[in-house]
């Protein structure tokens, strides 16, 4: 069965402002986002690596996105930084981390 028959995405989230996290029954790859201010964890990455080595993160309200993950079914999540957050560049450096320790994917 063809779900999708054109383009590359099925939910564009790109303009989300806040959130701190998305979870849908739409996979996370089909799901067109802001890659500089939202990151896709899969379940495996957050079992597998040391997430909570990025100082700050165990404590805020991503780390407890990443726990929920961890404690839910589904395979993945968008992590999203809030755009209007005095400190917004803080959480988008703790993406950024995510990513190099390959906690988060890569964009």
């Amino acid at each position: 069965m063809e779900l999708i028959s054109e383009g590359d995405w099925a939910l564009d989230i790109s303009g989300l402002t806040s959130g701190l996290d998305f979870r849908s029954a739409v996979p996370a790859r089909l799901v067109r986002r802001d890659p500089e201010t939202q990151v896709v964890v899969t379940a495996e990455q957050a079992a597998g690596a040391d997430w909570r080595s990025v100082p700050g993160l165990e404590k805020s309200l991503l780390g407890v996105q990443i726990g929920f993950l961890q404690s839910s079914d589904h395979r993945d999540t968008i992590l999203i930084a809030d755009k209007s957050a005095p400190d917004r560049a803080r959480q988008v450096g703790m993406l950024r981390e995510l990513q190099r320790i390959g906690a988060a994917q890569p964009d």
